[in-house]
């Protein structure tokens, strides 16, 4: 694997607790709604994943506000969703607009680091979507092994992080963000860690994000 390439800001001189309080903290000043939610390239690419794998259980790291997958509640045979994520008033956020669902019952929030969360089940799909550039390196690889432990045999991940090559990468470094991949050395990380072929979604040099999935197969 090359040396990592990453962007370090303001955030790297802080203690992983000291980061943890801060997501904790972090207010919700903008909530997204369903319609702008489903103008996100990553959202509308799990809406199709979802087409054709038709999840039943679902776990979302990282899930801020629920846009992501609140609408899963909604699909036909869904039966539940689980949703995680440091940020207090995030959270409260979700379950505001979780009442505009229909079956508001499938979803449960929690305002808890993944990390910190031992779920009793496996799921048949998970998602952690702008997340891998919160954390260091190391820090990284856990949550992907993290991910792969709870999938259920035959389920599926979807990793999504800014290219460092994209708008969002080197030229426009959020001083939050720790570490940024490019696409090579996000294959090279991911299938090191979870040894599993992965799939890319419209992968191109300069796109703004890095979407890439992968199927439990060990």
């Amino acid at each position: 694997m090359k040396e990592l390439p990453k962007v370090l800001g303001a955030m790297s001189s802080l203690s992983a607790e000291e980061r943890l309080q801060y997501y904790r903290d972090h207010l919700c000043k903008h909530p997204t709604s369903n319609f702008h939610a489903r103008r996100f390239s990553r959202v509308r690419w799990l809406m199709e994943e979802s087409m054709k794998q038709r999840f039943t259980t679902f776990l979302d790291i990282g899930c801020h506000d629920g846009f992501v997958t609140r609408w899963m509640v909604d699909e036909p045979g869904f039966q539940e969703l689980v949703a995680l994520d440091p940020s207090i008033d995030a959270i409260r956020c979700a379950y505001e607009a979780l009442k505009e669902t229909r079956c508001p019952e499938k979803a449960v929030y929690l305002s808890v680091p993944y990390e910190h969360f031992k779920p009793p089940r496996m799921f048949s799909g998970i998602s952690a979507f702008e997340l891998l550039e919160h954390f260091t390196m190391p820090e990284g690889v856990e949550l992907l092994r993290y991910v792969h432990e709870y999938l259920e045999p035959g389920g599926r991940a979807y990793i999504c992080t800014p290219n460092i090559e994209g708008e969002w990468g080197r030229t426009n470094p959020d001083p939050h963000h720790l570490t940024l991949y490019d696409a090579e050395t996000l294959h090279d990380l991911i299938e090191a860690t979870v040894g599993e072929e992965l799939v890319w979604h419209q992968l191109e040099q300069r796109c703004p994000y890095l979407m890439v999935k992968w199927q439990k197969t060990n």
